[in-house]
């Protein structure tokens, strides 16, 4: 018999489960106040920073002050969100510290959905899985979205451990939804158990390159009864439910080609007028390269760095001589929130600093996943949500792929064009 004894405090590379992440969360999130405390006392007597009485800095004539720096800052006006009242009427809704609430409001406007099915990847019996499915269906449809109604939800329940179970399942639960409906499912509900590993990846892998369905998966913990739904979540869900190399992007132009043409479509054939492209992941020394190489327009560099929502400072800690501004515009629901920098690397608009940072701020409160302002304008958030993606991998996340143009599964035309990755 061998006894291993593993060495306490080693780092831990791969993806940590939902209960790991939470814990890890939980035990390293400091308040703004006592962040601010801990970073002061190094600063002042760490035995080993040693800042007051380094030789180095003083032989090239640098001190550090112990202090924090204390900047100027503007509060940006908040848009209003237009939503429909209780009593069918539009109305604005006051923004307050990037939050709004959806209760008792609705979606002005939502497509029609003609079928969809509910599948279960957790241990119910029918009956407490069609009753969850009825009471879903009724919540998002008195929040305004458009689902077609059936005596009984198709429902479908699975063992998500056994294998090739997710596959057989989700084609269940298309069939059954074309069975019900008499027409084509448009998208699938799925339950997830919270510890079934990679199951989020295989139900996205299933339905975006083979069924051709959209799909919206919701974890069990808010679904554990009929009577356990919280409005706040079925509403949450309801906004949803519309249908490291160097990062150059050397092939901008059929990129972008492709976003004009998508453009077109949906507006009548005409072209815009400006195009301000976002891009995150640009290193500084990697601006002169995205300028020469990409797209030129209005083209804005964003980088992560806490502060309170909608605050923007573009003085003293910004660039000296290129224009660039810190905008928080969300606010953090625990912990220091990290403030985002933006950077103009080029720009043919002749926007203005004011404008541009206006539009930044209300670009952020366009996330299709939450009533909350979010750190970053929706568009980039939206691209760093597809780029992880890794729904056609089935090796390990963390092992490189051995060419930088390897081809990929194509998404199944049915979804090709609709905003699947929300």
């Amino acid at each position: 018999m061998e006894c291993l004894k593993m060495a306490p405090a080693q780092r831990f590379s791969k993806k940590l489960d939902p209960v790991q992440t939470a814990d890890m969360i939980r035990e390293s999130v400091q308040s703004p106040d006592k962040r601010r405390a801990l970073i002061q006392n190094a600063v002042a007597t760490s035995a080993i920073l040693r800042f007051a009485n380094n030789e180095y800095l003083k032989a090239f004539g640098v001190s550090i002050d112990p202090k924090m720096i204390e900047v100027p800052a503007r509060a940006l006006p908040a848009p209003s969100v237009e939503v429909k009242g209780p009593k069918g009427v539009v109305e604005a809704m006051a923004v307050r510290d990037g939050v709004w609430n959806m209760s008792k409001k609705n979606v002005i406007s939502s497509p029609r959905i003609p079928s969809y099915a509910f599948v279960f990847f957790f241990k119910f019996d029918d009956r407490t899985a069609a009753q969850i499915a009825f009471n879903l269906v009724q919540m998002w449809r008195a929040a305004g979205v458009d689902l077609a109604v059936a005596k009984n939800c198709a429902t479908v329940i699975g063992n998500p451990f056994r294998a090739g179970n997710v596959k057989a399942k989700l084609m269940a639960g298309y069939q059954a939804a074309k069975t019900t409906f008499k027409v084509l499912p448009t998208i699938l509900f799925c339950v997830l158990d919270p510890f079934c590993k990679n199951l989020h990846d295989d139900i996205k892998r299933v339905t975006l390159f083979e069924a051709g369905v959209m799909s919206q998966c919701m974890m069990e913990r808010h679904l554990r009864s009929p009577d356990a739904i919280k409005e706040m979540h079925a509403r949450n869900v309801a906004l949803k439910v519309h249908p490291s190399r160097v990062e150059i992007i050397a092939n901008m132009e059929t990129i972008f080609g492709a976003g004009l043409d998508a453009f077109r479509d949906a507006n009548g054939r005409k072209s815009p007028v400006h195009v301000i492209f976002y891009r995150d992941g640009v290193a500084s020394g990697q601006f002169k390269a995205v300028r020469d190489v990409e797209v030129k327009g209005c083209l804005v560099a964003i980088h992560k760095r806490g502060l309170a929502g909608k605050c923007k400072i573009d003085t003293d800690i910004v660039h000296p001589t290129e224009f660039n501004f810190v905008l928080q515009s969300h606010a953090g629901l625990q912990g220091t929130s990290r403030p985002t920098i933006y950077h103009v690397v080029h720009d043919d608009i002749k926007f203005g600093s004011d404008n541009l940072q206006q539009l930044s701020y209300h670009l952020a409160h366009l996330s299709q996943r939450s009533t909350r302002a979010i750190s970053m304008v929706a568009p980039a958030h939206q691209a760093h949500v597809l780029a992880y993606c890794d729904f056609h991998s089935e090796g390990s996340p963390s092992t490189p792929p051995r060419d930088a143009d390897l081809k990929l599964q194509r998404l199944h035309s049915n979804v090709s064009k609709l905003m699947f990755y929300v």
